[in-house]
């Protein structure tokens, strides 16, 4: 997960040029999430915007996935 919409596609063109088939494994389009405290213990994050999600058991994020397009 990035920080912000830029953050995601910088990191994603990057992956794209040193991961042969890194989007036919990982998909072409981007998602937002609004997160909350009650969703999972996060990280902090790194130079470069991302950040790990550890959710917690029985959370279920995909409802709350905004389309932000494709990538």
């Amino acid at each position: 997960m990035f920080e912000t919409e830029e953050q995601a596609r910088a990191a994603f063109a990057k992956y794209e040029r040193d991961f042969k088939n890194f989007r036919i494994r990982n998909g072409d389009h981007l998602g937002e999430i609004a997160l909350k405290k009650n969703h999972g213990v996060q990280t902090d994050s790194d130079e470069e915007g991302h950040f790990d999600l550890h959710e917690y058991a029985g959370v279920d994020l995909i409802p709350l996935v905004v389309l932000r397009g494709q990538l």
